[in-house]
């Protein structure tokens, strides 16, 4: 696609287990429960990614949990 993103929020898949995915958009929402941060990362097609990062190890995963949401 571009440098700044390799996938729309919504395109994540289980096939892309094991690859690295950049995504753009904005955070919006951030929840910090401890050990765990979750993001919720929007794109201006307003398909939503969430991500959970772990604090220790600097590392996370991220899945799409919904797409084209209304408003």
């Amino acid at each position: 696609m571009s440098k700044y993103k390799t996938h729309r929020c919504d395109e994540i898949r289980l096939s892309n287990v094991g690859e690295k995915v950049i995504i753009s958009g904005f955070v919006e929402t951030i929840r910090d429960l401890g050990g765990v941060v979750f993001l919720d990362i929007r794109d201006m097609y307003r398909n939503y990614t969430s991500c959970y990062i772990w604090k220790n190890r600097r590392s996370g995963i991220c899945f799409t949990y919904s797409t084209r949401v209304n408003s």
